[in-house]
Order: C-alpha cells, then structure tokens, then sequence
C-alpha cells in the first residue's frame, strides 16, 4: 500500500476535521475518473458525475468500516468501484429505454383520444404528480431543500456554495446528488410517475 493511501486512510478512519480534509483530497484526486469515462460509457456528464459520487461514498464507507484491506491501491479500488456504478447506470439508462417502449400502444391510444379527456387525463397526471413531489420533499433535511430550491430556481452550484456556507461547488452538486437519490431511491417519490 502507498504511503499517501495509508495517510488517507488513516485520516479518514480518524474523523473530525481530518476526516473531511482527507475526503476533498480524496474525492479530488480522482475526478479525472468522470472525464475518462466519457469515451467507454454511453453516459452524459451528470450521469457520470452521479456514478462517481455514489462510488466515492460507498468507498469511504468501506475505508471508515475497515473493510478496505489494501489488496489494491485506492485508485484501482475506487475505480473498480466507479466502473461497476457505470456500468448500473447503463443498464439501468436501457432497461428504462425498454419499459418506455412497452408503454407505447398506451401512449397510441392515449394520442386518440378527444382533447377534453385528454386534458382532463393529463391534468389528473400532474396532480398527481404534484402531490407525490410535495409529499417527496416535506421528507427531506433542510440542506437538501435549500439547495434543490435554490438550484431550481437557476442558481450555479457555487452560487449555492457561497449562500449556504458549503467550501466549493463540488461539495454543493455532490449534495445535491445525494437529494436527488434520496428522492427516487426511498421512493419519496413514485418512479412510475416520472
């Protein structure tokens, strides 16, 4: 094991504010991990911005839990991690492609119906929709409805740093990350409505 692998470890294994000095160090170092993606996974930026965010938490758990064990360097480690996170959201990017085509014959014969039961079904849709969302969010901490407001409303991710006290910008789209997972992986809000 590297000797700068072993300080990481050890600082964040040590918590405090060691541990989150360690983490930006960490999270930083590999970032170039999204940009080489890029040509292998049929991914957009946020997409793989989002694997490797989910890929970053899943290894710190495993540093802070002991169950890293140094086989690998943390980078071969952290990018198996990453790759295997690619790899769901591709899978999980067609399997969703595959359940919109199943759909379509709904979707024909919704087309042909007369514009006022149209309407009526697409208003009954939204509100549905709405009130699943409105329910999604009363569920969530005050950090993810303060940056998922004001991100909604066009603020940059280091606009929303600088607002709410986060250091970067990275730290803020992580976070906002994390919200946006909250939501659909707790099911806070229904997937069949989106």
């Amino acid at each position: 094991m590297k000797t700068t692998d072993l300080s990481i470890i050890q600082g964040i294994q040590e918590g405090g504010i060691k541990r989150r000095k360690f983490e930006t160090q960490l999270f930083s170092d590999y970032q170039y991990f999204i940009e080489q993606a890029n040509a292998r996974y049929p991914l957009d930026e946020m997409e793989r911005e989002s694997a490797y965010c989910d890929a970053f938490m899943v290894l710190v758990k495993q540093i802070i839990e002991g169950s890293f064990r140094g086989d690998a360097t943390l980078k071969t480690f952290f990018y198996g991690i990453f790759s295997k996170k690619c790899v769901d959201a591709v899978r999980k990017k067609t399997t969703n492609k595959a359940q919109i085509h199943q759909h379509t014959e709904w979707i024909d014969n919704w087309l042909h119906l007369s514009n006022n039961a149209n309407n009526a079904l697409k208003t009954i849709i939204q509100k549905e929709l709405v009130e699943n969302v409105k329910i999604g969010f009363t569920k969530l901490g005050e950090k993810c409805l303060a940056i998922l407001k004001r991100s909604s409303r066009g603020y940059s991710a280091a606009e929303i740093a600088d607002i709410l006290g986060y250091k970067n910008a990275q730290s803020v789209r992580m976070t906002k990350s994390r919200c946006v997972a909250k939501l659909l992986d707790n099911d806070l809000i229904s997937n069949e409505l989106l």
